[in-house]
């Protein structure tokens, strides 16, 4: 008997020793990809998918907040984006990734129209009781409007961090309010690996339908990747005016674009333009950066939308008005740029 009770806690000794390296195994395996094939959100608060491998496959997943994940995979006219903040909420979306991003050609991270509503925001466009409303400002200056007095909001924010959500357009007035545009959203994306982008990552403004409101401003897109590749659109365009053509409203100013990377091997397009209007929206910011550089680069290009008041203002009048140093300035497509401070340009290229 005493043979039997022995033998049989050998037995159980290594039983319980496998079933502790099975559930140590378990425990430390990556976990299965999560496929969102109907439209879901994921709210501030909703910690339930944190170091997953997400992918949205034909459906639309709203990630408001920060969040971190395993991949992020966007296929089949998939689209990420964060929740719409008429009034400034808290819920730009802010994504670090620890391998890799895929945007597939049909497929996108979208937060336009989601910053500030109309007339609302740190770059609202003036509004008229009688006219067109005036552009929203952000990256650049917004539009003034054909009404004496109604003029664009200011440019504000960051060029190297960009975190702001674009402005409101200003009220019009067509025999009744005409609300302006809304502001484009906020993304940033923190990749350790390669963000591929076939489709787009967009933080557009918003162009009103009707009447004769302003246009918004262009939101903020901040990526800081690995490696950087495919052959999309990055874009955060302002909005242009509503489209009466009596009285018109301003144009909205395109957003800001900062791209942090180790290496790029994108061959897509990077604009953030500003909207048409009475007087165009100013055109927005897109800073460059690579590890091994020292200050970076910075292009700002109205993509052909010739209009001397349609002004970039640099640095923003509400951050520090210090020196700026930058490897390369690139002044295009009808741009005007306006220095406020003292800058030191390795290389200036003007066309």
């Amino acid at each position: 008997m005493f043979d039997l009770l022995k033998s049989n806690s050998v037995v159980n000794e290594t039983l319980l020793a496998f079933l502790a390296t099975v559930a140590l195994l378990i425990g430390t395996a990556p976990a299965g990809e999560i496929i969102f094939t109907s439209d879901t959100q994921i709210a501030c608060d909703n910690m339930m998918y944190e170091g997953e491998d997400i992918v949205v496959d034909g459906a639309e997943l709203t990630v408001d907040c920060e969040h971190s994940f395993n991949s992020l995979t966007v296929i089949n006219a998939g689209t990420v984006t964060h929740s719409v903040a008429p009034g400034g909420e808290k819920l730009a979306m802010d994504l670090t990734i620890a391998q890799d991003v895929t945007v597939d050609v049909t497929s996108s991270i979208d937060v336009s129209e989601k910053g500030y509503g109309p007339a609302g925001g740190p770059g609202a466009g003036g509004s008229s009781t009688n006219s067109g409303g005036a552009g929203a400002g952000h990256g650049g200056v917004g539009g003034n409007s054909f009404a004496v007095g109604v003029i664009g909001g200011e440019a504000y924010g960051s060029m190297t961090q960009p975190t702001h959500l674009g402005s409101g357009g200003g009220e019009g007035w067509d025999f009744g309010p005409s609300p302006g545009g809304k502001g484009g959203g906020s993304l940033r994306l923190t990749v350790a690996g390669t963000l591929t982008v076939e489709g787009s990552l967009i933080a557009d403004a918003e162009t009103p339908a009707t009447g004769r409101g302003g246009g918004g401003s262009g939101g903020s897109i901040n990526l800081d990747v690995g490696t950087l590749a495919g052959s999309g659109d990055i874009r955060a365009d302002g909005g242009a005016r509503g489209p009466l053509t009596l009285n018109p409203a301003g144009g909205g100013a395109g957003g800001r674009i900062a791209i942090h990377y180790d290496a790029d091997a994108f061959t897509g397009t990077r604009t953030a333009c500003g909207g048409e209007g009475n007087e165009w929206g100013g055109a927005g910011t897109v800073f460059t950066k690579s590890s091994s550089q020292t200050w970076g680069d910075l292009a700002i290009d109205n993509c052909g939308n010739a209009d001397t008041s349609a002004v970039t203002p640099v640095p923003a009048p509400d951050v520090p008005q210090d020196p700026i140093t930058l490897d390369t300035l690139v002044i295009s497509g009808d741009a005007v740029a306006d220095p406020h401070v003292m800058m030191t340009v390795g290389s200036l290229e003007i066309s």
